[in-house]
């Protein structure tokens, strides 16, 4: 955990300006993430510099606060209309269903023990919260791609799980999740030309995949 920390507090401005060097593929994560249409009083986990979070540079008037080990990126998320806080995402500093939805991306990967973040979620989340969990699929061009990455010894991706669109769903299922829709993009792999595309419900094949479900 600490070699993870301090390779986001020292890249932290290269991982955000990843996201203006990729406008395309930033934009169809961004139209996945909105068609969760996430309300209300939100958490972040996992907030890295903010880019992806629901409230990012979007016009939303509910209050949004993002999380993460790294305050580098925390620094970075405050000037995205995001309340940061320094927390580790098994123990949140929350009480009892304080939230009426909590987000994870890409920042799922990198849990060691991801059971124990989802009891937390749980535990915070109001009666019939929502959780929205985007992921890049382990069986997906692109999350090879990233797993080719790590292995290299990419700075980041080198500290990654990636995990099947089932695997995770078996997840919240153990903790009393109930999956209530799918939103996906980023139908090409990684080597091919970037193109803007909507939302799709589908799971096999799609680069990005974001899971809504609610609390039971």
């Amino acid at each position: 955990m600490y070699e993870l920390r301090s390779a986001f507090e020292l890249y932290a401005r290269e991982y955000d300006a990843w996201y203006e060097k990729n406008v395309i593929i930033y934009e169809c994560e961004r139209n996945a993430i909105d068609a969760l249409k996430l309300k209300g009083i939100g958490l972040d986990i996992g907030v890295g510099s903010g880019r992806l979070s629901p409230v990012s540079e979007r016009n939303y008037d509910t209050p949004l606060i993002g999380i993460d080990i790294s305050k580098q990126m925390l620094l970075i998320s405050k000037k995205r209309s995001i309340e940061p806080l320094q927390a580790d995402a098994y123990e949140l500093p929350f009480k009892n269903e304080s939230f009426d939805y909590v987000f994870i991306s890409v920042t799922f990967c990198f849990l060691e023990k991801p059971s124990i973040m989802l009891k937390e979620v749980y535990r915070i989340l109001k009666p019939n919260g929502i959780i929205g969990i985007c992921i890049v699929p382990r069986d997906s061009s692109w999350g090879n791609f990233y797993e080719e990455k790590g292995k290299q010894g990419h700075r980041f991706y080198k500290y990654a799980k990636f995990y099947t669109v089932e695997e995770v769903v078996e997840m919240l299922t153990v903790q009393r999740f109930k999956v209530l829709e799918y939103s996906s993009t980023l139908s090409y792999g990684p080597m091919d030309k970037p193109k803007l595309e909507k939302p799709s419900n589908k799971i096999k094949n799609m680069g990005f995949v974001c899971i809504k479900a609610v609390k039971m």
